[in-house]
């Protein structure tokens, strides 16, 4: 009689009655923990379901990590000839330093600005806006990211039609008095229409005037307006034609209640001699309110290009002035918008650490790779630590497949001759495949223990 021929895998476990046992499927096995019963295909198919897993989890990891940076930029400003324009200007040759293009969009001020920001469909990234003009909450697609100069609030006034024991030092004094405040739209008509309704002034009717900036100087002059409210840099036309004219100029007495009152409000001295210092104007010091320019963003703009705008920021907007002491700006006080995080991150703790030694874009790839590769090892390193153990763990896994074989072959011991032949055939099978098996020094002694269980098991069939 021939020797029965040995299968290159285990044959499924047979109980000694004939019948053949019926295993656990792949899933059962799997909810189980039954890791170790797992055949060498079911092992296989694990293995891709894990790498399956771990794709879907890098894909949503790349999802999540932002694109680099965009390399044009659009800015809305102002006029032509206006500060904030003159600001861009400056932001724009800053920024070529760093390979990034500002492109300069001239509208008709701070409220066309925010209406901008608020429509994706203008592709509008920036703008500069006037404190005073709107809110957050009507503007939640907007972010601050600092505030980047005073706007004084100017209130002109034609010294004859005042009293000149007892000049006007309040906005409540301008009540019945022929008004200009700008367009309505404009953002100096927002703010003055806030700070007059305040003070139980109306802003509407016959006595409010729409002229803005020169005209509304040129109307105090002549006479046809009794004043006029501007906000303005101290260097702009307007203001340096009213103050050589030498109208007069509201010293704000009850200032610190605007700041209280109003966020986006700031106290400033304007000091004797300040705007013109060959003619002494002003001839004493005057105290202001004014309004602060905030830089602004969409809270979709790249996080990158947001420190960038800051540093140019800090280079730009650092000198002194009229109405401000130097480095006071860029500051992160008296913004109407939400503040960005990046905005609190970088007054915190100043620009990336990378862009102090790296120009912007290498600085920025840099970054990127390490928000990148960081996960992307926290993630494989234990994988990679995980093959030496996983090929052990294999080995010891086709061992405790067979053992769970002899166990059905040992659960019987009054068989009939038929069941028995079968069984020892079958432990034969096993103790050649075991001799065949390739396995490391550590499972020596699972080896030899397996054989000698498989020789008691045939003493004990043969004995019953």
């Amino acid at each position: 009689m021939s020797e029965p021929s040995v299968p290159s895998q285990p044959a499924p476990p047979l109980a000694l009655n004939g019948s053949v046992r019926k295993p656990l499927s792949f899933l059962q096995k799997v909810f189980r923990g039954e890791f170790l019963l797992l055949t060498r295909g079911e092992q296989t198919r694990l293995a891709l379901m894990l790498l399956a897993l771990l794709a879907l989890l890098l894909w949503f990891l790349f999802r999540f990590i932002e694109p680099p940076p965009p390399k044009v930029v659009r800015i809305s400003t102002g006029s032509a000839s206006g500060a904030y324009t003159l600001y861009a200007k400056q932001y724009e040759q800053a920024l070529k330093k760093h390979g990034v293009t500002l492109e300069i969009v001239n509208s008709a001020g701070s409220v066309e600005n925010l209406q901008r920001l608020d429509d994706p469909k203008q592709k509008i990234d920036l703008a500069f806006v006037q404190g005073g003009v709107s809110t957050a909450a009507q503007h939640p697609r907007v972010e601050a990211l600092a505030s980047v100069a005073y706007e004084p609030i100017w209130c002109f006034y034609n010294k004859k039609r005042f009293d000149s024991a007892k000049p006007p030092t309040r906005l409540s004094d301008m009540a019945g008095r022929l008004l200009a405040i700008d367009a309505v739209g404009s953002g100096v008509h927002a703010a003055a229409s806030q700070l007059l309704e305040m003070n139980k002034v109306p802003t509407q009717g016959a006595l409010i005037s729409p002229l803005g900036g020169m005209q509304a100087v040129d109307a105090v002059l002549a006479g046809t307006l009794d004043a006029a409210i501007l906000v303005a840099a101290v260097d702009s036309p307007a203001v340096q034609k009213a103050l050589s004219e030498e109208l007069g100029l509201m010293n704000f007495e009850n200032a610190d209640a605007y700041v209280r009152l109003l966020p986006w409000v700031a106290k400033v001295t304007l000091p004797k001699g300040v705007a013109k210092l060959d003619k002494n104007l002003p001839r004493e010091d005057i105290t202001l309110i004014a309004a602060t320019a905030n830089l602004v963003g969409t809270t979709d703009l790249h996080r990158a290009i947001m420190f960038l705008m800051l540093d140019v920021a800090s280079t730009v907007h650092k000198k002194p002035a009229a109405t401000n002491a130097q480095t006071e700006f860029p500051s992160e006080r008296n913004l109407d918008y939400a503040q960005s995080e990046e905005s609190k991150r970088f007054f915190k703790s100043g620009k990336p650490f990378l862009e102090d030694y790296l120009p912007f874009w290498l600085a920025n790839l840099v970054e990127r790779m390490l928000l990148t590769l960081v996960p992307v090892i926290a993630i494989g390193l234990p994988l990679l630590r995980m093959i030496p153990a996983f090929f052990s763990w294999r080995g010891y896994a086709q061992l405790v497949q067979l053992y769970d074989d002899v166990i059905a072959l040992e659960q019987q011991t009054g068989a009939n001759a038929a069941a028995k032949s079968q069984g020892l055939i079958r432990l034969r099978e096993i103790n050649d495949h075991v001799s065949r098996l390739r396995l490391g020094a550590e499972h020596h002694m699972n080896v030899y223990n397996l054989k000698s269980h498989i020789d008691l098991v045939q003493a004990r069939l043969n004995a019953s």
